[in-house]
């Protein structure tokens, strides 16, 4: 049975949008914290001397820890997206894709797509592409199991997280890092690569998905 491009079309559309919605809502809480964090060090209409040094502190650490929180949400969230899009191209492209999906037994849920697609397709993404996803999966999982705290995680568990930022950031110098037993991601780059990731992936099926008949 051919694909349904049209319900595809919607469908890659539809994803990209989403995927743009997280980008904006993470660029507006990054800027306004920037803001935040540069009004806090030079106050106007008001000498920075002024302003007691533990008063500073303490705002610049409200910003860190609030920042972070903010940047965990918005990666589970676009992790979350990763896994969809495979879904929903798999769902749309593979006809009986639900039980197709059951009789994968093994590996993760982006695993399981990853394989579909290769089986029921013949459509391959990059090891970069495919490597990504599944890190990004990792602190995903990391995140909502442990809250990012590696002194929390089993070692197994904690290993894999630390390998997987390492892995990351050979891309991304510096956005994924350890501070402490907390997963550290940087302000303005951890949440916009995952972001970057998924645009990249959206962009591959489509094309791989308008060569088919």
């Amino acid at each position: 049975m051919a694909v349904d491009k049209a319900q595809l079309s919607i469908v890659a559309a539809q994803v990209g949008i989403r995927a743009w919605n997280l980008h904006e809502c993470n660029a507006r809480f990054e800027n306004s914290l920037d803001d935040d964090t540069q009004a806090a060090i030079n106050p106007g209409g008001m000498a920075a001397e002024e302003i007691p040094k533990e008063v500073i502190d303490y705002l610049l650490h409200l910003d860190e820890s609030l920042g972070n929180a903010f940047r965990y949400g918005m990666l589970v969230a676009v992790a979350t997206l990763h896994v969809e899009t495979l879904a929903a191209y798999c769902r749309f492209g593979i006809i009986d894709y639900d039980s197709a999906l059951k009789s994968k037994k093994n590996g993760s849920d982006i695993a399981k797509h990853l394989e579909l697609l290769r089986e029921r397709l013949n459509i391959t993404l990059s090891s970069h592409l495919e490597q990504c996803l599944d890190d990004f999966r990792i602190l995903r999982n990391f995140i909502t199991h442990d809250w990012g705290n590696f002194s929390l995680a089993e070692a197994k568990e904690a290993l894999k997280a630390e390998e997987a930022c390492n892995r990351l950031n050979a891309f991304h110098s510096c956005a994924f890092g350890r501070l402490g037993d907390s997963l550290v991601l940087s302000d303005h780059g951890a949440v916009p690569f995952a972001i970057d990731i998924e645009h990249q992936l959206n962009e591959f099926l489509k094309d791989e998905f308008a060569k088919l008949p």
